[in-house]
Parts: structure tokens; C-alpha cells; sequence
């Protein structure tokens, strides 16, 4: 992307399983400079700087959200019947990525969990919400 590039973007209409319902994905990427890149994007956006450029390599940090994220199991209950659990939180995100020629790369990240909740379907009492948290992960693209 260009320097001092605003491209609008409408990543289309995300099936989001978690609520079984259609969730958009849209917003805008903005890059000031080839070193700064903006990305204005429901429900994931971040700011990303980048420290060091090679031949070789890019080394970013970033500093973003994911909200409405989670995933959803089919979990076997104690008393052997079958339901579904989803658990569903927000995040604060800030990260360190290795980018290398050809989209392969590596990252590391550090966040804040919160407005957590964990539902089961078939029984809609039992659900509750966990304390915030940190997590830290890792991750590489071959």
C-alpha cells in the first residue's frame, strides 16, 4: 500500500458462529507512511508501527482490540447429555510481529480478557462470568 493510502474496505458479511448470527466486517486502512498503518476495522482494529525494515525482514508492534471474539464446543455434560458451550470475551492486545517476503513470519502478544461470559445452550441459567484475565501467545505463518 501507498504512502498516505486511505482505502475503505467492506471485508463483506462475517458468519459469526459463537452467536449464530451475521456479524459486518467493515471500516477503513490507512497508511500515512510505509511505516505507520492504520486499520479502522469492526471488530478488529489496530495500529501498527514499524520498527526496522531489511532485505530480510520487518519487525512491527501493534496495539489493537478484537471484541465480540470466542468460539463455541460441543461439550459432553457430567450426566452424559450433549450441549454446546460458548465462551465469549473481548480484548485489549498489544504484540510484537517478525514479518518476512512471502507472508511468512512469527509473533508474540500480551492482553487484557474481559466481559467474559460462558453459555450453555441447553440450559441458559448455568450461565457466568469469569473475572478478567492476561494472556499471552504465540504464533508463526509459514
Amino acid at each position: 500500500w501507498g504512502e498516505g493510502q486511505l482505502e475503505e474496505e467492506l471485508r463483506g458479511i462475517g458468519w459469526f458462529a459463537t452467536m449464530m448470527a451475521l456479524l459486518p466486517m467493515a471500516g477503513f486502512v490507512f497508511t500515512p507512511s510505509e511505516w505507520i498503518r492504520l486499520e479502522a476495522m469492526f471488530p478488529n482494529p489496530r495500529a501498527s508501527l514499524r520498527l526496522r525494515a531489511t532485505e530480510s525482514f520487518e519487525d512491527w508492534v501493534y496495539g489493537g482490540a478484537d471484541f465480540y471474539g470466542g468460539q463455541t464446543w460441543a461439550v459432553e455434560r457430567a450426566d452424559g447429555a450433549r450441549d454446546r458451550v460458548t465462551i465469549l470475551d473481548n480484548r485489549a492486545v498489544l504484540g510484537y510481529e517478525r514479518r518476512r517476503p512471502g507472508g511468512a513470519g512469527w509473533h508474540v502478544e500480551s492482553g487484557w480478557v474481559f466481559e467474559r461470559d460462558v453459555r450453555f445452550h441447553n440450559d441458559p441459567s448455568e450461565t457466568f462470568t469469569p473475572e478478567p484475565t492476561y494472556y499471552v501467545r504465540a504464533g508463526f505463518t509459514l
